[in-house]
């Protein structure tokens, strides 16, 4: 039988006209005439002696509704709880309580929890205790290096006697006697029971973070990661399996390096640390920031674990500077190809709603446009307005982001530019021919197929019945293009007809922007008109 208390830290002030209770987590208001007497009557058989219904009995002057109607507002506020709760995890139920739909599915949740813990820096040695301390049902914790003395430094956990002892059992070992009803784990072989995963590398430890997230996506586990990147604490992306049109951990490392200055030398730097031909450099931060990029990783684990309180989107990136307390959260854009999770080529992705329809003011299009639209994450890094003049329309122009594979910088795909009627107009009109430029600029020449069109035959489009030079142009000295020649191999990629939906081989050349390309080959002038 489940008794009822009130909240220790509640407190009840009389004002005249009505009852106040309030608490840490929340307020009840009681109005009307019989306020008073009502919970002058109800408050001293909350002492955790008697359940509901048992009040019910013993008040019989009151309606069996109204009481129930004002104890189950006192539990919606937080100020009641049972009291056979375990003192230990008063608060966290108190939380649960109040913030989540279910609170005994977010216990039961969070007991039934099997997290796997890959990367034990200070942050993730943090977070494991947080779970733990929190009532989690088991942990796995994955790293076989030694304790060093940095990590002393950002984890309070650890003690000197750990000094050179493999961090995985050291901290179980540990953790065992502060949490004993927490089950932790450390062998090499995974568990099948494993839940929920959990990256809390270092940043540049790329390899293990790959493998990391390919295994989570495989076996289709949800996943969050975690980092300090130098004082900023990195938390994200959270990936659910069912989210397949979101962006895995690869598809937000290869947006926010397509951001960066000089992409090309950051990714040659992480191609070395994947191929593990470099090795990590650890981190480098004052203690705290470790630790809080420890808490904020937890906080999000335990949001994934529960479901007790709203957590990042899927495919987001919460960046928190730890020195000047600034949060920004990012939105990434799933790869068209993307080695850990497929990328959006082989996605499930439904029509969703048309948003941009609605956006009536530049901040509604903006978030419209969450994710292409990102100074740190998006395909569009800058898009900005340009007021009329002397009756003139709107312009915007849209600036974008490297290639996010880091090979080259988009020559013909640096951005777009729009008018329109009114500001909104003209930033959709820019941001729209951004993206189909980046877009017809994207391509993998294992998807080419390289014949002559002879060799093809009516299964291509010949090109030689569009719009091309004519024949004394091409003759001319120093001419910068080259006749279509039909027994000649070019690159072709698969198209559709608009009008069949048949399937046909279409000149890469006409199709994309920026192909690399011979000289002999180059037969026509490439142009983004028409692409999207």
């Amino acid at each position: 039988m489940t008794r009822l208390q009130l909240n220790s830290s509640a407190s009840v002030l009389n004002l005249h006209d009505r009852i106040v209770v309030h608490s840490d987590v929340g307020t009840f208001v009681l109005e009307g005439r019989d306020a008073d007497a009502l919970l002058s009557d109800v408050m001293p058989l909350l002492d955790g002696s008697r359940s509901a219904e048992e009040i019910i009995h013993d008040l019989p002057a009151y309606r069996a509704e109204d009481l129930r109607g004002v104890l189950e507002s006192l539990t919606r506020c937080g100020l009641l709880e049972t009291s056979d709760t375990d003192e230990r995890w008063r608060s966290r139920d108190r939380f649960f309580q109040t913030h989540s739909h279910n609170a005994s599915l977010a216990r039961e949740s969070l007991r039934g929890a099997y997290v796997l813990i890959s990367g034990l820096e200070p942050w993730g040695a943090v977070a494991a205790t947080e779970l733990a301390e929190a009532g989690i049902g088991g942990l796995h914790l994955v790293d076989e290096r030694p304790v060093c003395p940095s990590d002393l430094l950002g984890a309070r956990i650890w003690r000197p006697r750990d000094l050179g002892r493999g961090r995985a059992r050291s901290l179980a070992a540990r953790l065992a006697r502060r949490a004993p009803w927490t089950r932790f784990t450390t062998s090499r072989r995974l568990p099948a029971s494993i839940t929920h995963v959990v990256g809390a590398l270092a940043d540049d430890d790329l390899r293990a973070a790959r493998g990391l997230a390919a295994w989570a996506h495989a076996a289709r586990l949800p996943s969050v990661f975690g980092t300090l990147r130098g004082q900023q604490a990195i938390i994200g992306p959270v990936f659910r399996p069912a989210a397949t049109a979101a962006a895995c951990w690869n598809c937000c490392r290869l947006r926010l390096l397509a951001n960066l200055e000089h992409p090309q030398d950051i990714q040659a730097l992480h191609q070395r640390l994947l191929a593990g031909d470099a090795a990590p450099a650890g981190w480098s931060a004052l203690p705290p920031a470790a630790g809080l990029t420890g808490h904020l990783l937890s906080l999000e684990v335990l949001k994934l674990v529960t479901g007790c309180a709203p957590g990042q989107a899927d495919g987001q990136v919460l960046v928190f500077d730890t020195l000047t307390q600034e949060a920004t959260r990012h939105t990434a854009i799933k790869l068209p190809w993307c080695e850990v999770c497929g990328g959006a080529s082989k996605a499930v992705i439904g029509r969703g709603p048309r948003p941009l329809s609605s956006a009536s003011t530049a901040g509604a299009l903006r978030e419209a446009l969450a994710g292409w639209v990102d100074a740190r994450t998006g395909i569009i890094s800058r898009l900005v307005a340009v007021p009329p003049q002397a009756g003139g329309p709107w312009r915007a122009e849209a600036l974008t982001s490297g290639y996010a594979d880091g090979r080259y910088v988009p020559a013909y795909a640096s951005g777009g530019s729009g008018k329109g009627t009114t500001e909104v107009e003209a930033m959709v009109g820019a941001a729209a021919e951004a993206i189909e430029r980046y877009s017809a600029s994207q391509y993998r020449r294992s998807n080419f197929r390289r014949a002559s069109l002879k060799t093809l035959g009516d299964d291509a489009l010949d090109p030689r019945g569009l719009c091309l030079y004519e024949a004394h142009q091409y003759e001319q000295p120093e001419f910068h293009y080259a006749a279509f020649d039909p027994d000649r191999e070019y690159d072709w990629m698969q198209a559709r007809w608009l009008h069949t939906g048949e399937p046909t081989w279409v000149p890469a050349l006409l199709a994309l922007l920026g192909l690399e390309t011979r000289p002999e080959e180059l037969f026509g002038q490439v142009t983004s008109s028409g692409l999207a």
